[in-house]
């Protein structure tokens, strides 16, 4: 039988260019499933330093798509605060509730007051969120007002 003459199909993760060197895209690609496979191996917990690497990335990216917000590109807020709820979910890290008040939970979106959610205030103490880009709806109690108290000397 003749040589085979039917076309070799290219890596997956090679883009379907004519040149044969592959671009640094690539490169990153390969780099990332190789080292997917290396870790399936790996059981337990991770350590503490993957965690505590885990907080910076997320905290970075939500400061990230809260300086993109303000400039407008709210496509790109919402890829990294999609980009910061992955990141919490593959390292079992809670956000904080700060961090949990700007992101949608059910469609990933960054949540801006008057461009991408609309915030009520109800009459039985409620602070009232709603995502525009799903229509899912949060509740949160109003802060009450600390009442201070008198100095001690201070009596009328």
């Amino acid at each position: 039988m003749a040589a085979d003459t039917r076309s070799v199909r290219p890596w997956r993760g090679l883009s379907q260019r004519a040149e044969a060197k592959p671009s640094p895209d690539d490169v990153l690609i390969k780099a990332t499933r190789c080292a997917d496979v290396n870790q399936r191996g790996r059981r337990g917990r991770r350590s503490r330093v993957h965690e505590q690497l885990a907080r910076e990335r997320i905290a970075a990216l939500l400061a990230q798509a809260q300086r993109w917000a303000g400039e407008g590109r709210l496509d790109w807020a919402h890829r990294c605060a999609g980009l910061a709820r992955r990141i919490a979910m593959r390292y079992n890290q809670r956000l904080t509730p700060a961090q949990r008040r700007l992101v949608c939970r059910s469609c990933d979106r960054w949540l801006q007051p008057g461009a991408t959610s609309r915030v009520r205030l109800s009459r039985r103490g409620w602070t009232v969120v709603t995502c525009l880009g799903c229509e899912r709806q949060y509740r949160y109690p109003h802060r009450k007002p600390t009442e201070r108290a008198a100095p001690a000397g201070a009596e009328r």
